[in-house]
């Protein structure tokens, strides 16, 4: 009766501290979305790593005191109490995915434009083919991340559909530049130059434009030129 006292009041614990931590989690879980619309790498990668201390940290003490396997044997009759390890593992799942995510896009924003006019342009080609894929894992994961929260009765944090609009319009964003870099045969894109102090409808008159030629994710050649050389 003791040994069960003990263990009803170390539960009760957790739960408190779970609860604490499911205040910040939330919190954190807004700041990621907030960042990764911005862009902000190093803020998401922060309010991630939070998250991930806090799970690894509810998980160490219950692994120490035995409340996982305790709840292995309840699960038998209480099935909610069966998910819960699966689900602390899912949420450390998720942030590490998105860590990874965070790496690729603070990589890419650093040294993208030194590969692309560095003749390192196949490096940049599998790196964004390289974020492509981790989003989409993470992605997978946010989504069984979600059904594993439903399974312990414990509601999403409310950025959950936030969050999951920005992955979709990043991973986007990211298809859209791979095919614009292309491959093979070459790419050309047109570069349109224009002087506000002239004022046209498009927001100044073009004086000049340039024709860049890129092929396997590097620049290969930049051709400018008078707006009236082409007549």
């Amino acid at each position: 009766f003791i040994a069960g006292a003990g263990y009803l009041t170390v539960i009760a614990e957790l739960r408190n501290e779970f609860l604490s931590a499911k205040k910040d989690i939330a919190a954190n879980m807004s700041e990621v979305s907030a960042a990764l619309k911005n862009f902000d790498m190093k803020k998401a990668n922060e309010s991630l790593t939070a998250i991930t201390r806090q799970i690894d940290a509810i998980k160490s003490q219950a692994q120490s005191v035995g409340i996982f396997q305790l709840f292995a044997l309840g699960g038998k009759l209480f099935p909610v109490l069966n998910a819960v390890p699966g689900a602390l593992d899912d949420f450390v799942a998720f942030s590490g995915a998105a860590l990874g995510v965070g790496e690729e896009i603070d990589a890419l924003q650093s040294g993208a434009f030194q590969m692309m006019f560095g003749g390192r342009g196949h490096e940049l080609v599998t790196r964004l083919d390289a974020l492509n894929q981790k989003i989409s894992g993470m992605i997978a994961l946010a989504v069984r991340l979600q059904a594993s929260a439903a399974a312990v009765r414990v509601s999403f944090p409310s950025d959950y559909l936030a969050l999951m609009a920005e992955l979709y319009r990043n991973q986007t964003l990211i298809e859209g530049a791979r095919e614009l870099l292309g491959t093979a045969p070459p790419t050309h894109l047109a570069i349109l130059f224009q002087n506000p102090s002239e004022m046209r409808p498009t927001g100044g008159f073009i004086g000049s434009y340039a024709v860049l030629t890129i092929q396997n994710g590097s620049v290969t050649n930049i051709d400018v030129r008078d707006i009236y050389d082409p007549d």
